[in-house]
């Protein structure tokens, strides 16, 4: 019976390392998704330099990146009014 729970468990464990890594890394899905929720919730401040900075500066590139998609949401709300 352990064996088929040690098995199990490798098993899980080989799916999560090679199935999934497009989505947790750096870049990823859950990551862009993270980023594109970001950047909505500073377009309701008209995106902010220093909340820009404050959300994503953390990390190199990451205060251009979230800018850019910050300055996209406000367009795009401009084109539904």
């Amino acid at each position: 019976m352990k064996r088929v729970h040690a098995a199990a468990a490798g098993l899980l464990m080989l799916m999560v390392k090679t199935g999934c890594p497009h989505a947790f890394g750096k870049g990823g899905t859950i990551d862009q998704a993270m980023l594109k929720d970001i950047a909505k919730e500073l377009a309701e401040d008209s995106c902010d330099p220093q909340d820009v900075q404050m959300e994503c500066g953390y990390e190199p590139g990451g205060y251009d990146k979230c800018m850019a998609s910050c300055e996209e949401e406000l367009r795009k709300r401009a084109a539904r009014k």
